[in-house]
């Protein structure tokens, strides 16, 4: 079934498609004053290991998994009701988030610019506060990881049955 259109619009409006980071410094660099560089090539000349993450074909997998509609919207109370109740529910919740006092990493959840021109970005400066819409999973991995997390609303939907 379905999702209603007003969502549908909301999700394509709200949602990026990838997270490309390098986090270090220079004319590269995410152009946020939220973002903070982990690497400064002026004080390290050479790193030890590089990985890179191709996640296309990632798609694949997560498919699956996707919720239907028809969806719900929730309240804030009920939004943080099923936070707590099912933290992989198939769900988006539009939050508001502080990334965590010593947090030395990649930044976990994305905000659109307000320049749309320059897509997103990943806050990881500690201290940092915005708001944003993001998957459950997003949202659990977060919390996991001790990032304060007060959602204002979501949108749950239905499982898909085999």
């Amino acid at each position: 079934m379905p999702v209603e259109d007003d969502i549908a619009q909301e999700i394509h409006f709200t949602s990026g498609l990838h997270h490309y980071d390098h986090l270090v410094a220079g004319e590269s660099f995410a152009k946020h004053e939220d973002c903070v560089p982990l690497i400064d090539p002026a004080k390290t000349k050479k790193i030890s290991e590089f990985a890179y993450v191709d996640g296309r074909f990632m798609f694949a997998g997560v498919g699956r998994e996707l919720g239907i509609g028809p969806a719900i919207r929730l309240n804030q109370a009920a939004a943080y009701e099923l936070l707590e109740q099912d933290p992989y529910a198939r769900a988006r919740f539009h939050v508001r988030f502080r990334v965590p006092q010593g947090w030395n990493h990649v930044g976990l959840l994305g905000v659109k610019h307000l320049d749309v021109r320059e897509g997103w970005f990943y806050p990881n400066r500690p201290g940092a506060v915005h708001d944003t819409w993001a998957d459950g999973s997003e949202i659990h991995v977060a919390l996991k990881h001790g990032w304060e997390i007060r959602p204002h609303e979501a949108v749950v939907f239905r499982k898909a049955s085999l």
